[in-house]
């Protein structure tokens, strides 16, 4: 799925080991957008960026305009189900005059 948007709030990367003793690295951030043409007030959706070469290799920055693919994943957790909403390619939409947006996408 795809989805364009400005990058509302960036948060801080967050890291730890699995159970299975691997590192990891996840970073969340808020994407306004607009479904409809007409709408005036933007949505919003949390998103997660996971693993630290994504995270390095799409370098979002607060403000910025971006196209995004992403997945929908859902977990079972203590008799919950809950969502996730991860990113899997990031393309760039607002870069400076005379710089050619950037596509980039993770290879995992």
């Amino acid at each position: 799925m795809e989805i364009e948007g400005m990058i509302h709030q960036l948060m801080e990367p967050t890291s730890g080991v699995s159970k299975n003793g691997n590192p990891w690295m996840s970073q969340e951030f808020v994407l306004a957008y607009f479904w409809f043409p007409n709408q005036t007030t933007p949505s919003y959706a949390l998103m997660r960026v996971f693993g630290e070469d994504r995270i390095k290799l799409f370098n979002l920055q607060q403000g910025e305009e971006v196209k995004l693919k992403y997945v929908i994943e859902a977990r079972e957790h203590d008799g919950k189900w809950y969502n996730e909403v991860r990113v899997i390619s990031c393309e760039k939409k607002n870069q400076p005059m005379g710089v050619a947006s950037t596509s980039v996408q993770a290879t995992k």
